[in-house]
């Protein structure tokens, strides 16, 4: 019995350590899946910021483009509870702040409809030097209307030329739908504090009070069934005053004090036996299970990310019980860091993998390509004069050509080593490894039929009735002093070709031609 407690004291302090290190996750996630919201909020914003029409109306507004973009219906679809133009002064051209879940209008102190935002700095680092399209500023902000994630851009034509000529904010109130999803995303129950709400308690302070540089996260044990984590986060103005807390369940700790209560039941119980049975009994029904448990946990925590081990063998009892539900907990932790790294790598619009995916996938096979000497193919596909479908369109019409446009390339690139991602804007890649030029041609080729043969009318196309693109293939095998990079520029060249030819076209560069004359200064790269 002295002995079981003995064990007990010691494995406790590791089942604690264990929950705290699962709070300290679980505030990683949701503070990360935070952040995310407001990264694709500040996205939203680009896309609106640079039109044509937005520059129009700050110069000189009018009511056709208010009943077109600034209706109730646009701000529900876009999730806004702010939507405020501004002048390069401050002054406010055009501005609505409401509830968007009830349709109340709601007056928000800090974005007043008469003046510029408080803090009243965010308008000039958006505007910048007036030249950056992409300049811009977000965050969240404290209002006494609640915590708001706030993005505001210059305002430039659709072409990014400028000089800016006013300001575009977004804003979403922190609440309702949106900490639902986030929760949901996560399956983490959490909330979000402000720390200068003169509602909040006193209890909150003092946790707030006791988060350091050195101890970013505080967690505390509210009930037997009850764990709290809680971190603060940077608002708009770079102030530490956002107070974030997580709810755990401590359903593993209680199982461990379960599990040893058992045991040591059956201690007394084998005490009464020969010691010599017990002893065997406790060597290897407790001890060497235990033992591979803890070496179990052991290696989980020396894994530099969060990964899957098999689980030991371990026997049907209270023990091989504690070590299948920590199992348990390790694979949901890892599914659920999974959908957040999903996140990270796939554009939100399309569905496609992102810029950063698409880069991290073509370092790879470019590094494969010049060890094996083998093939590789990259191909830049633009939609044609989607800058004119999205002014007479609007943006929504935009988005959905997007989509039926990345549906068509992604199954027109359908080998299982093919990636199809959006590069930005309009502007899609794709990357085909152990393609030479002559497949890269037949892919480019089948895209942009593919494309066309869909038949989205587009009857602002200066060469087709039908929504279309061009294509610029490089490919080839890779040389040993040539990057990725100049084949990008490359398949950009061929791509730019293609549209000087009469777009809905595609033309391609052989690099390993233009490497054999690049001395000769006289070779035409481009075959469209």
């Amino acid at each position: 019995m002295i002995f079981m407690a003995g064990l007990q004291v010691f494995f406790a302090p590791m089942a604690r350590d264990l929950e705290s290190q699962r709070a300290r996750l679980d505030i990683d996630r949701v503070t990360g899946a935070l952040f995310h919201e407001l990264t694709n909020l500040h996205q939203y914003t680009l896309d609106w910021a640079a039109w044509d029409d937005t520059y129009r109306f700050i110069e000189a507004p009018y009511p056709e483009y208010v009943e077109s973009n600034l209706g109730d219906p646009t701000l529900v679809n876009l999730k806004l509870d702010a939507m405020m133009l501004y002048k390069p002064n401050g002054e406010v051209v055009w501005g609505k702040t409401w509830d968007q879940e009830t349709g109340e209008t709601l007056a928000v102190k800090e974005l007043p409809l008469d003046g510029p935002p408080d803090p009243g700095f965010i308008l000039g680092v958006a505007l910048g030097d007036f030249k950056d399209p992409y300049s811009g500023y977000s965050g969240i902000m404290g209002t006494e209307s609640g915590l708001m994630f706030v993005s505001v851009r210059p305002v430039f034509r659709s072409n990014l030329t400028g000089p800016a000529n006013g300001v575009l904010l977004f804003g979403r109130l922190v609440r309702g739908r949106l900490l639902q999803n986030v929760q949901q995303l996560v399956g983490v129950p959490f909330a979000v504090f402000w720390m200068h709400d003169p509602k909040l308690s006193d209890d909150l302070r003092d946790i707030a009070d006791r988060l350091t540089v050195d101890e970013p996260i505080y967690t505390r044990e509210v009930s037997d069934s009850k764990l709290e984590g809680y971190t603060l986060i940077p608002d708009i103005e770079s102030d530490l005053s956002i107070l974030v807390r997580i709810n755990a369940d401590r359903d593993f700790f209680n199982l461990t004090a379960a599990t040893f209560d058992r045991a040591m039941s059956y201690a007394s119980y084998l005490l009464t036996a020969v010691l010599g049975i017990f002893a065997f009994l406790v060597l290897m029904l407790v001890l060497r299970p235990l033992a591979r448990l803890e070496a179990y946990v052991r290696r989980v925590q020396s894994q530099p990310q969060l990964e899957k081990l098999d689980l030991p063998k371990l026997p049907r009892d209270e023990i091989g019980k504690l070590g299948r539900a920590f199992y348990q907990l390790l694979c949901q932790l890892q599914e659920q860091s999974e959908k957040l790294r999903e996140m990270s790598f796939r554009d939100e619009l399309t569905g496609l993998a992102n810029r950063r995916a698409v880069i991290g996938y073509l370092d790879e096979r470019w590094r494969l390509a010049l060890e094996q000497k083998s093939d590789i193919a990259i191909i830049i596909c633009d939609v044609d004069y989607f800058k004119d479908f999205n002014d007479h369109y609007g943006h929504d019409m935009g988005d959905e050509v997007l989509k039926e446009v990345a549906s068509a390339l992604r199954r027109g690139a359908n080998k299982r080593l093919d990636l199809v991602a959006r590069y930005g804007g309009e502007e899609f890649l794709i990357v085909l490894p152990g393609a030479d030029l002559h497949i890269g041609e037949q892919v480019a080729e089948r895209l942009v039929k593919r494309v066309y043969e869909m038949k989205l009318p587009h009857h602002f196309s200066q060469i087709a009735q039908y929504v279309s693109v061009s294509c610029g293939v490089a490919a080839g095998s890779p040389g040993e002093d040539e990057t990725k990079e100049e084949w990008i520029r490359l398949a950009d060249e061929a791509l730019y070709k293609a549209k000087e030819s009469g777009r809905n076209r595609f033309a391609a560069i052989n690099p390993a031609d233009l490497r054999r004359v690049k001395s000769s200064g006289s070779y035409n790269s481009v075959n469209p």
